[in-house]
């Protein structure tokens, strides 16, 4: 069985529309780790110039598993649609050389369609 298809749009193309019914606040988020290692070269990297090609893919799997986690709290509420959404990115450190990513998406679930079972 397919998962079902969800809209996710950074703009509200269902403001006015009264089919529209927004289901409140939706959010997802994913945190990541880099090794020490990983921290040392991406390091040098900032001291030599350069694209830092191992963090860069880190961080763009875990905006996806952000958009991920939102898509799936978004159909828990009922939502096939998900407007208005925004990244926030938090860097946290836990110790001297433990740096943790936290990647935050976050919008408006909204229910385009008639619920299934609805008359």
């Amino acid at each position: 069985m397919s998962k079902p298809t969800i809209l996710l749009a950074t703009n509200d193309p269902f403001e006015g529309n009264p089919q529209a019914r927004p289901l409140g606040l939706v959010t997802g988020s994913a945190v990541r780790a880099r090794s020490q290692l990983g921290n040392f070269f991406s390091r040098m990297k900032t001291i030599t110039g350069g694209k830092s090609g191992g963090f860069r893919a880190m961080v763009v799997q875990a905006r996806q598993d952000a958009l991920d986690d939102l898509t799936q709290n978004a159909q828990a509420m009922g939502a096939d649609a998900v407007v208005s959404i925004r990244f926030d990115t938090v860097d946290l450190a836990a110790g001297q050389d433990e740096h943790f990513l936290e990647i935050i998406a976050y919008g408006t679930a909204v229910q385009t369609s008639q619920p299934q079972g609805a008359a």
